[in-house]
């Protein structure tokens, strides 16, 4: 954890800035990605007065929450409220939608490009195709494909930050696909169930996205296999909490919520009705997590269970082990299906870096649950002027945002936002010690608070939760503009106002 006194940023700027770079020269950033990440690491640079240059290699920003090219389940809504899927300082409008659409979620993004005027830094359809370190410099020269010419451009800069996302390659089991004779798809690219009309149907996998999946696919395919090899928690999309359907984000984004199932949840009537009706349904799974073998996943839909019960969806725990033809051969059991849709997961990708940065990283190209060898997801010591942002596990907008905010302050204020490299060192190498616990359940929110309060704290923008009335607010992003560098109060306290009125919590003054 750093420490720091907590001065104003324009404090911290005349005393230390002159440190460490020109204040009479404007530094360039060169951001990888337009997604979520990348918007918000955009924002914070011009908001520190960098000269900002965004890269994205397709034709619009939103990145894989774009509908259109995006993971395309577009037809399905998310399970997070307004107020999670907001950036810090820019409200959704009060009359939008609690659960908003992803093709509003995607207008919301443009708004805020508008708002802050990023249209002008963004080059959209331009391909990186490598980024180099000049060592004696510490600057970085990228190299890119831009659609009016298609040659080779660089430009150097003075820092990067990577954007494009732990979710940008779809990943495939171990299976030799090109055997089966029937429809293949994978979950990233699923447009909706009207492509699978009367047809059988396999998914393939067991996390969010098979469920939705087959929880669309009922009404238009014949039939519907669901092969999920890993026990399911299945939770709705809202839970009664005080007599109110309550968004499970603003229930489990809280200040009090362990990293596990809080008890007084579990013991409530809605989620033990979930819990009872899915091991009444599949007693196979019966979710005894003190002894279950396989991993638990926590997954959310109003009708999956009554999809199961009815028949309309069949849920098979006989692992695939290869395909024939039409056909998916499993340990005990043969299955007939005219199209599989994989939803087993995806990959992370740097195609523009060279192996010797990739092995300072410590990346493997081949595994969803691999973790960077990076110091909090974020730096390393051999990579300077350099930082990643959103690639830990759930990077919803609190975290990625927070992870741009530090990115932008370690760049113009390292002697105080970034530790030195033999912390960073040792960090890294304690990290490789360390045995990682195993969950009994994978939820999906996780450690998704205690990472929010980390980085609020290391960057001095952690408010005051011993406020009772801020104790009754979720961790949302608008939290942490409410003091510290770069803070809108007046802005965060109206966001925080509509989610404390939702939930008819006493509101701050």
């Amino acid at each position: 954890m750093l420490k720091f006194i907590k001065f104003p940023l324009f404090i911290y700027l005349l005393i230390f800035a002159p440190t460490c770079f020109s204040l009479t020269q404007t530094n360039t950033v060169a951001i990888v990605g337009a997604g979520p990440s990348g918007l918000a690491a955009a924002k914070s640079a011009k908001e520190a007065g960098l000269d900002v240059t965004v890269f994205e290699k397709n034709k619009d920003i939103g990145g894989l929450l774009n509908p259109n090219f995006g993971i395309r389940l577009n037809n399905l809504n998310s399970n997070l409220s307004k107020f999670t899927r907001s950036f810090s300082d820019f409200p959704w409008p009060k009359e939008a939608p609690l659960i908003p659409s992803p093709i509003q979620l995607h207008n919301y993004f443009r708004s805020y490009c508008d708002h802050f005027n990023l249209n002008t830094n963004i080059l959209l359809n331009t391909l990186v195709t490598d980024i180099s370190l000049d060592e004696l410099s510490k600057k970085w020269t990228v190299s890119y494909v831009t659609p009016s010419s298609k040659k080779l451009k660089k430009q150097t800069f003075d820092f990067v930050i990577i954007a494009s996302g732990s979710n940008s390659v779809a990943k495939y089991p171990n299976l030799t696909i090109s055997d089966f004779e029937g429809e293949v798809c994978h979950a990233k690219f699923y447009e909706g169930a009207s492509d699978y009309k009367d047809k059988i149907v396999a998914i393939v996998g067991s996390g969010f996205s098979s469920v939705e999946v087959a929880s669309s696919l009922y009404s238009e395919a014949k039939k519907v296999y669901h092969f999920a090899k890993n026990n399911l928690w299945l939770s709705p999309k809202a839970l009664s909490i005080s007599n109110k359907k309550t968004p499970i984000d603003l229930v489990f984004f809280r200040n009090c919520i362990k990293n596990s199932l809080p008890k007084e949840l579990i013991c409530s009537d809605e989620i033990h009705t979930s819990r009872i009706t899915h091991q009444d349904v599949l007693p196979f799974l019966h979710l005894d997590l003190n002894t279950a073998s396989n991993p638990t996943i926590m997954v959310i839909s109003d009708i999956y269970a009554n999809l199961i019960n009815s028949k309309q969806v069949t849920i098979v725990t006989d692992p695939v082990r290869s395909l024939y033809k039409n056909t998916i051969i499993c340990d005990h059991s043969t299955y007939h299906v005219d199209a599989i849709i994989f939803c087993t997961g995806f990959l992370s990708n740097f195609p523009f870096f060279s192996q010797d940065i990739l092995k300072k990283i410590n990346f493997n190209p081949t595994s969803d649950t691999h973790t960077l060898h990076l110091y909090e997801s974020m730096f390393h010591p051999n990579l300077p002027n350099l930082a990643f942002v959103g690639f830990e596990k759930n990077s919803y907008s609190g975290i990625v945002e927070l992870q741009a905010r530090w990115a932008i302050l370690s760049f113009i204020l390292p002697d105080i936002f970034l530790p030195k490299a033999e912390t960073l060192k040792k960090a890294l190498s304690d990290s490789k010690n360390q045995i990682v616990s195993k969950d009994s359940i994978k939820t999906f929110y996780a450690n998704y608070v205690s990472r929010l309060k980390f980085l609020a704290k290391s960057i001095g923008v952690d408010p005051d939760f011993d406020d009772p009335k801020l104790k009754n607010c979720p961790l949302i992003p608008a939290i942490f503009r409410l003091k510290g560098s770069y803070a809108t109060p007046e802005i965060a306290k109206e966001t925080i106002n509509q989610c404390l009125e939702y939930l008819n919590k006493p509101q701050l003054d």
